[in-house]
């Protein structure tokens, strides 16, 4: 997983948003761009038929589709292009760097748990690949990072052995020796 600096704002405010919105009420979501429009009409169809495989932040938008989807009130998306938008998205951003801040997300909290009825998991077969079924093979069987072992001498270092007396056996004597 990437750091928490590289998630888009757009995507963290839309699942803040939708986390703490009742479910029956409606949700508009405006952003400055359109990222998140294209993100959620443009992008996430063509993720889900490819199983999510290489998609980074997958875990968090995810959520957010799993949110979206356990919705049952009128959830809309835009650009803001209005004068009192571009106030009102100004006054939030002033209060979300005030003394509020602190109860604002904290993506350390964030969960980003999906329901599992809301959660469309598995590539379509029809846009499967090789390559694209070798990359998710990969990515469901990775193996987490092992901790680091304790060093093992080089094979020649000087080791130091204490031996126990041995027989040992001269040229042209028929019995050995005791030390």
């Amino acid at each position: 997983m990437s750091s928490h600096a590289d998630i888009p704002a757009e995507l963290v405010a839309a699942a803040y948003a939708t986390s703490v919105t009742p479910l029956d009420a409606p949700l508009h979501l405006l952003c400055a761009s359109d990222d998140l429009v294209e993100l959620v009409f443009d992008k996430i169809p063509r993720w889900e038929e490819r199983g999510w495989i290489d998609v980074l932040h997958s875990e968090y938008v995810r959520a957010l589709l799993s949110r979206l989807r356990q919705r049952c009130a009128v959830t809309s998306f835009g650009k803001i292009t209005s004068p009192e938008n571009w106030k009102a998205l100004d006054s939030a951003r002033q209060m979300a760097s005030g003394p509020l801040q602190s109860h604002l997300l904290c993506l350390d909290r964030f969960d980003p748990t999906r329901d599992p009825r809301f959660d469309i998991s598995g590539a379509r077969l029809c846009s499967m690949t090789q390559a694209l079924a070798y990359k998710g093979i990969i990515e469901w069987t990775a193996t987490p990072d092992r901790p680091p072992q304790p060093r093992i001498p080089p094979l020649f270092a000087p080791t130091v052995l204490k031996l126990a007396p041995t027989r040992q056996c001269t040229l042209g004597q028929s019995q050995p020796q005791r030390l």
